[in-house]
């Protein structure tokens, strides 16, 4: 089906002949760039997973933990 608005499939684009010319030219294969992706995407998920867990645990400090202000020095 085509679509005016939307981005192609991750599958539609390494299926492209000029993508598998590219390759070749470039002297990657296409297991390599299927590799980099997969690894891209689970950094990439392990990474949000991350932040979230830090925003998180942010929201939850005790408010006695909250910084007090600097001593004066007289």
């Amino acid at each position: 089906m085509y679509c005016v608005h939307c981005e192609p499939k991750l599958s539609e684009l390494l299926s492209d002949p000029i993508l598998h010319l590219l390759l070749k030219r470039d002297g990657v294969k296409l297991d390599e760039l299927r590799n980099l992706i997969e690894k891209t995407r689970r950094r990439r998920v392990a990474k949000i997973a991350y932040l979230k867990e830090m925003s998180r645990s942010r929201r939850l400090k005790p408010a006695s933990r909250a910084k007090q202000p600097a001593a004066t020095i007289s």
